[in-house]
């Protein structure tokens, strides 16, 4: 059968204050099984904690924890609220872009693996 391999460390760096949160829950995936296995001493079938993205903040954790940046988490109409922006026809497709560009969320993930090469 197939391992399921993992960081050792998972970092986020945001790059940008927009987008969805980080959220990391207390299960992670058996390496030999791939079943989700909850954290020993976690009271709750899901417990974790959330990240709300800020230009400069980093935060690392647990690489085999699950994680992922749902949009779900935000304020109604925030994301497409932060996804919008005013174009003009005399704007350039340049500038088109580099608007584009501001209006997303932004992170530099940096992972930490221990006797293991990804591929």
């Amino acid at each position: 059968g197939s391992m399921h391999i993992h960081p050792h460390i998972s970092t986020v760096t945001y790059l940008t204050d927009l987008g969805a949160p980080t959220m990391v829950l207390s299960k992670r995936v058996d390496p030999m099984t791939g079943e989700y296995v909850q954290e020993q001493g976690s009271p709750c079938a899901t417990e974790g904690f959330v990240s709300w993205p800020k230009r400069g903040k980093h935060m690392s954790f647990d690489g085999r924890l699950l994680h992922a940046a749902p949009s779900d988490l935000m304020k109604e109409g925030l994301f497409d609220k932060q996804c919008s922006y005013d174009v003009t026809s005399e704007m350039s497709e340049k500038a088109r872009k580099i608007l584009a560009r501001k209006h997303r969320r932004v992170t530099f993930l940096v992972n930490i693996w221990l006797n293991y090469k990804p591929f």
